[in-house]
């Protein structure tokens, strides 16, 4: 893909609550998620542009989880629905982790 680059910065939400409040249509609802968050997210007049554009969308998730702390199955609604919702305009979802290690020891002692 040659086109440009769409960032999301945010929280990407993860559990049905928080996919709840990003989308109150999905409430009470989830068997319809995948359909009803494209619908608000990405509607078809905004797809067929990102296409026609050749614009890519990612959402770089700035939660910070832990790596070796799973999360529990009820609780990622949000991850499961995101990358396919993405990969329909060539994205993905981007943990921060991804892209930022631990903090170098001399940076923690900095006094700013």
């Amino acid at each position: 893909n040659s086109g440009n680059l769409i960032f999301v910065v945010s929280q990407c939400p993860c559990s049905k609550e928080e996919l709840s409040l990003f989308c109150p249509q999905l409430e009470g609802r989830q068997e319809e998620a995948p359909v009803l968050l494209r619908e608000a997210v990405l509607p078809s007049d905004l797809l067929l542009q990102l296409r026609e554009k050749r614009l890519t969308v990612h959402w770089l998730d700035m939660r910070v989880r832990p790596v070796s702390s799973p999360l529990a199955a009820e609780n990622v609604s949000g991850l499961n629905l995101f990358p396919d919702l993405l990969r329909c305009v060539g994205g993905a979802v981007v943990p921060i982790s991804a892209l930022v290690g631990p903090p170098h020891p001399s940076v923690l002692s900095c006094p700013y």
